[in-house]
This record gives structure tokens, C-alpha cells and sequence, in this order.
């Protein structure tokens, strides 16, 4: 597995669980 395709990887799971906290704290606000 190449450097890149890890860092691509980490980068997508990052912001999906940014997207993901962010979407809670929406929630929580309305």
C-alpha cells in the first residue's frame, strides 16, 4: 500500500467524521 493511498484514506475519514460532528452539533442546536 503506497504512502499516498494511506494519506488519501486518512484525509477522507477526517472529513467524514468533521461532516459527521459537525451534523451532530446542527442537531443539538436546532
Amino acid at each position: 500500500m503506497s504512502f499516498r493511498k494511506v494519506n488519501i484514506i486518512i484525509l477522507v475519514l477526517a472529513v467524514a467524521l468533521f461532516l459527521l460532528v459537525l451534523h451532530h452539533n446542527f442537531l443539538s442546536l436546532s
